[in-house]
């Protein structure tokens, strides 16, 4: 845990402390209190949410793989019509 800059404009009985994220807010004012006798407001409840990044994500690639999916299916259609009066002529044979 280290002490940092404080923000612009802060009042001057407040400071500002970096600390690792395994410490609690528990462990901090434990900290504070007991190794420098410093009386410790209650931290602000700062919790942090993750983002839903996976639903969209996931949303977009089956989108992308249902767009995918029907141009395949037109495309292989188009061949088939395209080779119906050849039966058993590999598809590479083409003119």
């Amino acid at each position: 845990m280290k002490m940092a800059r404080p923000d612009p404009n802060q009042p001057e009985n407040i400071v500002k402390f970096i600390t690792p994220t395994q410490m609690s807010d528990h462990d901090i004012k434990q900290y504070l209190e007991k190794i420098y006798q410093v009386p410790v407001a209650d931290p602000p409840n700062c919790k942090f949410k993750f983002p839903d990044v996976t639903s969209n994500k996931a949303k977009r690639e089956d989108d992308d793989m249902k767009k995918y999916e029907k141009t395949m299916k037109e495309s292989y259609e188009k061949f088939q019509k395209k080779n119906a009066g050849r039966p058993g002529v590999p598809g590479w044979f083409g003119l």
